[in-house]
């Protein structure tokens, strides 16, 4: 899912660099938070579970899913951009 965000981002710079200064109010970008929302909403059911270890599992997945959601929305534009 990381990889897959990523590669919308980058398209998105590539395709338009004008518009990298805009990049978060783009439908790429809303595209690649709605997603990782859903996913985020789902696993974080995961850690309501009972069993010990699917709760563990969904507390985990769910912390790498927001990390995945700061790198793929902040880090990476902020390095794919070129500084003039």
């Amino acid at each position: 899912m990381g990889v897959d965000s990523g590669i919308h981002i980058v398209q998105r710079l590539r395709h338009r660099p004008d518009q990298a200064d805009e990049l978060l109010h783009s439908s790429s970008a809303r595209g690649v938070f709605f997603s990782a929302l859903t996913t985020l909403c789902s696993f974080t059911s995961l850690a309501f579970n009972t069993h010990q270890g699917t709760a563990s599992m969904g507390l985990l997945l769910s912390v790498g899913i927001v990390l995945t959601i700061i790198c793929s929305l902040l880090v990476l534009p902020a390095l794919a951009v070129k500084r003039r």
